[in-house]
């Protein structure tokens, strides 16, 4: 293991295994972006869901962030450390749920003007479908219990992510 994966991790030592995965039926929830590199400009080559198991093969410092090249399937590409977190089973890293880090309005759209739907407590799952603006700036589009509107990004984290 490299003294990148090391600092990321922030363990003493961790086992990455390689999870064999199946395709999937259902939509993508709350996905990591997987690109051909190690930043935005790369395009996107395919998508992880939340709770998928990965095994990271290298780490590289990219645009403003950390990006982490991750094995998942026969998919192999780079994918922001921000959406990786271990997954509390065996040292496993896995692509991070999305959480509210507060209590947060549910609203209708994307802004303080569109009426709310409904509140949702700090500390839960949602599904996270896009951002407007990018993570952690504008709005991002969720579901919770089977509503669907549109959250502050700002109150939205990865579950136990990498940081």
């Amino acid at each position: 293991m490299t003294s990148c994966n090391l600092r990321i991790f922030g363990l003493s030592a961790i086992a990455i295994a390689v999870l064999t995965q199946t395709a999937l039926a259902a939509p993508v929830r709350s996905p990591a972006a997987v690109r051909s590199g190690p930043g935005p400009a790369y395009p996107v080559i395919a998508q992880i869901p939340a709770r998928a198991d990965v095994q990271i093969l290298t780490c590289a410092e990219g645009w403003q962030r950390l990006w982490c090249q991750v094995q998942y399937g026969d998919v192999t590409g780079w994918v922001k450390g921000i959406n990786l977190a271990p997954d509390g089973n065996g040292g496993k890293v896995w692509v991070a749920p999305v959480m509210t880090n507060d209590i947060a309005n549910l609203r209708k759209g994307p802004g303080v003007n569109w009426p709310v739907v409904a509140e949702i407590p700090a500390n839960v799952t949602v599904d996270m479908h896009h951002c407007a603006q990018g993570w952690h700036t504008g709005w991002c589009k969720v579901s919770y219990q089977g509503l669907t509107g549109y959250v502050n990004a700002v109150l939205l984290q990865r579950q136990g992510q990498y940081q």
